[in-house]
């Protein structure tokens, strides 16, 4: 067996933006069912657009886990 862990992280660009976009596009679901009030969505997305464009932040995306082997 073998296995490879994938962290990707950004620093600019398209990788550092993941986090926003992906608040961005749940936003509807958020709010229709109730897990935040628009004030208190609106307060997250705007904490995380100020954290996305600080020069000095760094956003990591989830682990990625590859495993494979082979059958005796």
């Amino acid at each position: 067996m073998q296995l490879e862990v994938i962290q990707p992280v950004g620093v600019s660009g398209p990788a550092k933006q993941m986090s926003l976009i992906t608040l961005e596009k749940i936003r509807h679901s958020v709010l229709a069912t109730g897990l935040a009030t628009p004030e208190e969505f609106e307060k997250v997305d705007e904490e995380l657009k100020a954290f996305t464009a600080d020069a000095r932040s760094i956003i990591s995306m989830p682990r990625i886990f590859q495993v494979w082997g082979r059958k005796p």
